[in-house]
């Protein structure tokens, strides 16, 4: 080969080689561009997950705040319930404590004032002569004797009848028990066998039990118009018939045996 020849070969070779270059450099260009496109891609897609993240967290943080508020708040009040309803509890015992205390102090009040009527009970128990105050302290025989001369006085032993004042003295049970419910003068005593009782509930129609307030005939001392309206039940077969005694200003109980109806 000449010369010639061989210079056209070498710049042949270098032509084609300088050929591949430009088009290995285009084709890396190309490729880097892709690149780039794909690289700003990513990083819009990760800044626009960054910020819906960061607005995730923002409001998940609000939404936990409430609910802890919520949850303070609903804490406090179910406090403040628990602290009202023992406070409640406390005044309610209190109060309990108070009534049971002043039943037990009335109750031991009553027993010593009975201890200390006990001997004028049970003189009152005894027959006497009952009345107007010159009526007061009569015997047997001086009461029996005003009955029937009178009409003042009643002697209770074996007695039956409207018993009082002269106004009461020979009235029928009807205008006796009238007397009583709407004066408070008379006392219908029903006669008593040994058969046949009058029933508790036929000797104190319009007056007051004083039992059903824990209370007795003695109460009602210098009270004439109460005394003579009461009476005090018991459970043993006998009511106590209050009776005012005039000379004394005391209301006495009358024992007067009777059926306590069921």
């Amino acid at each position: 080969m000449s010369v010639l020849d061989q210079l056209n070969a070498w710049a042949k070779g270098a032509a084609d080689s300088n050929s591949e270059q430009e088009v290995a450099a285009q084709s890396a260009a190309e490729a880097a561009a892709k690149a780039q496109v794909e690289a700003q891609a990513a990083y819009q897609k990760y800044k626009e997950l960054a910020e819906a993240a960061e607005q995730a967290a923002a409001t998940s943080k609000v939404d936990w705040e409430e609910k802890d508020q919520a949850a303070a708040e609903a804490a406090a009040k179910a406090k403040a319930k628990q602290e009202e309803a023992a406070a409640k509890a406390k005044e309610e015992e209190e109060a309990a404590a108070k009534a049971k205390a002043e039943e037990e102090a009335a109750a031991k009040a009553n027993r010593e004032q009975e201890a200390s009527e006990a001997p004028e009970k049970e003189a009152s128990e005894a027959p006497s002569c009952v009345g107007p105050a010159e009526c007061l302290g009569k015997s047997k025989n001086v009461c029996k004797r005003m009955m029937v001369q009178e009409g003042k006085c009643t002697w209770t032993e074996a007695f039956h009848g409207c018993a009082g004042g002269a106004e009461c003295f020979g009235k029928t049970e009807g205008v006796c028990k009238r007397m009583m419910k709407n004066e408070g003068k008379c006392q219908w005593i029903p006669e008593a066998t040994t058969e046949v009782l009058p029933t508790c509930s036929s000797l104190t129609d319009g007056k007051t039990d004083l039992r059903e307030r824990n209370k007795f005939c003695w109460h009602l001392n210098n009270e004439e118009s109460a005394c003579q309206r009461s009476f005090a039940s018991t459970n043993k077969g006998f009511i106590r018939m209050c009776r005012f005694d005039p000379a004394s200003r005391k209301c006495k109980g009358d024992k007067i045996d009777c059926v306590t109806e069921p």
